[in-house]
């Protein structure tokens, strides 16, 4: 391996990638513990996303186009949760596709819901909208009405969160790159505290936002941008 990947270094990049979690709502649930629960359910296709070999392709791992980065190894979030739950003698129980179907049939078995989902942006293409992929607000708002559900957010700004009143739990990582599954097991687990601010305002729905029309931005405004703007709501 080359200088840069020694095991040192690689140690760092999942300890910034933990501390970095933004920690937006917590009900209690967390840090997960073996004697208040042994039976999780890790669901959402951002769960066992890989991060793709064609650079110019956005991932939940790191942007895409010139904001991409390799990785010669990772760690999704369902693999860094399985390693550390088998070590804590707690059974996971896995859907990491889009179904809400077979995610319900997890949650069923499951005494608490992880659900995994991002979205990406790329260089040249604006997002399109604010909501996470793969049908992921559907997936949750499915499974938070079965179990207490933890939602762990991989994105590359801000996104809506309309299920968030019915959940128990949500984090935030914005791209963290190869360690990202470690990132979240030391952080759902309680071996990191997360440290994370959010630099930018995450609106409560997309009519939050100061959107500009199509080739034109005018600036009305002015320094009332983000949460210091009284009509915005986040």
């Amino acid at each position: 391996s080359s200088y840069q990947r020694t095991a040192s270094h690689r140690a760092l990049a999942a300890k910034a990638a933990a501390e970095a979690v933004v920690l937006l709502k917590n009900n209690g649930v967390l840090p997960l513990r073996r004697e208040k629960m042994h039976r999780i359910a890790v669901v959402g296709a951002a769960a066992n996303a890989e991060p793709g070999s064609f650079a110019i392709l956005p991932n939940y791992y790191a942007g895409g186009g010139s904001g991409n980065v390799g990785m010669g190894s990772w760690v999704s979030p369902l693999d860094g949760i399985m390693r550390k739950a088998t070590k804590e003698g707690m059974l996971v129980v896995a859907s990491p596709n889009s179904s809400i179907a077979a995610a319900l049939e997890a949650a069923d078995i499951a005494q608490v819901v992880i659900a995994v989902v991002g979205t990406s942006a790329t260089e040249f293409v604006d997002r399109p909208h604010l909501h996470v992929h793969d049908e992921g607000d559907a997936l949750i708002a499915a499974v938070a009405k079965r179990r207490p559900t933890i939602v762990l957010m991989q994105t590359p700004g801000a996104v809506v969160m309309p299920w968030l009143e019915e959940v128990s739990a949500v984090a935030n990582i914005f791209l963290a790159g190869e360690a990202t599954g470690s990132a979240w097991a030391d952080v759902l687990f309680g071996d990191i505290s997360p440290a994370g601010k959010l630099p930018i305002m995450f609106p409560a729905t997309e009519s939050d936002t100061i959107a500009p029309t199509p080739r034109n931005v005018n600036y009305s405004e002015g320094l009332f941008t983000s949460y210091r703007n009284p009509r915005l709501k986040a």
